[in-house]
């Protein structure tokens, strides 16, 4: 298989490669030179990405209670 760079520097892969290897749009490469030959690698993801990424950009700001330092953490009802 062959395919073209762009004058962006940009290449498509081809579709029977995305498919065997399961890639998507958005999926991560490495992209490294071995001995004079370009390596394209998946990026593998962890299964908590997904969390790290919600952790990291979360959807809204949350607001903390004002409390003292030394204070405990108020009680967690789990009754309710």
């Amino acid at each position: 298989m062959t395919t073209v760079l762009e004058q962006k520097g940009q290449l498509v892969l081809p579709q029977a490669v995305r498919d065997e290897l399961h890639l998507h749009a958005g999926d991560g490469l490495e992209v490294f030179v071995d001995d004079g030959e370009i390596v394209l690698r998946p990026i593998t993801k962890c299964p908590e990405q997904g969390l790290a990424s919600l952790l990291l950009n979360p959807p809204c700001l949350l607001e903390l209670p004002e409390r003292e330092p030394d204070s405990p953490p108020p009680a967690i009802d789990f009754e309710e």
